[in-house]
C-alpha cells in the first residue's frame, strides 16, 4: 500500500505524531523523502533520522544526497532563479552522518548514471568555474544521487 503523507518535518510535534502513526500501523515501512532532505537543516535531518530509527516497522529509507561543492555550484548558477532555495543539508560525509544516526547504506544510485541509462541525461553545469573542485567527492556517484538506507 502506498500512502502519501503531508507533514512539516521541521515541526517536532508533527514529526512525533507521524512517528506514532507509522508505529501504530506496523508492517514493513519504506520512507521516501526524495526532494526534501536537501532543503532541511542538519539538525532537523538528524532528528528525523533518530525518530525514524525508533520506529520498529521502518525497514528502509530512501534519501537523496548532494556533495557540498555541487550544492554551492547550484546556488551560484541559479542565484535569483527557479532554484534559488538554498540546499541546506549537504554534509561533507553523508554516509558517516547517517551512520551516526544508526542507518547504513544498502544501495546507492548516481543521478548522472541513472539519467543516462534511462535516456534522461542529468543537466550538468556548463561553466567550469562552477564545477565542484573540492576533495569531498571521490567519484561521480559521490556528487549527488539517491541512497536506500536500512537500520544498522
Amino acid at each position: 500500500m502506498l500512502e502519501c503523507i503531508g507533514v512539516d518535518l521541521t515541526v517536532h510535534a508533527e514529526r512525533h505524531a507521524l512517528m506514532q502513526r507509522i508505529d501504530a500501523a506496523g508492517g514493513n515501512v519504506l520512507v521516501l523523502t526524495e526532494g526534501i532532505l536537501p532543503y532541511l537543516s542538519e539538525v532537523v535531518v538528524a532528528a528525523l533520522a533518530d525518530e525514524l530509527r525508533q520506529v520498529e516497522s521502518v525497514r528502509e529509507w530512501i534519501v537523496d544526497y548532494i556533495a557540498p561543492a555541487v550544492a554551492k555550484a547550484r546556488m551560484q548558477m541559479s542565484a535569483g532563479g527557479a532554484h534559488a532555495l538554498p540546499l541546506v543539508f549537504s554534509p561533507d560525509d553523508w554516509v558517516a552522518f547517517f551512520s551516526a544516526h544508526r542507518f547504513e547504506v544498502a544501495e546507492r544510485r548516481s543521478l548522472i548514471y541513472e539519467g543516462a541509462a534511462n535516456g534522461r541525461p542529468f543537466p550538468m553545469p556548463s561553466e567550469p568555474t562552477n564545477a565542484p573542485n573540492d576533495n569531498t567527492a571521490k567519484t561521480v556517484t559521490d556528487l549527488f544521487g539517491y541512497a536506500r538506507l536500512v537500520p544498522a
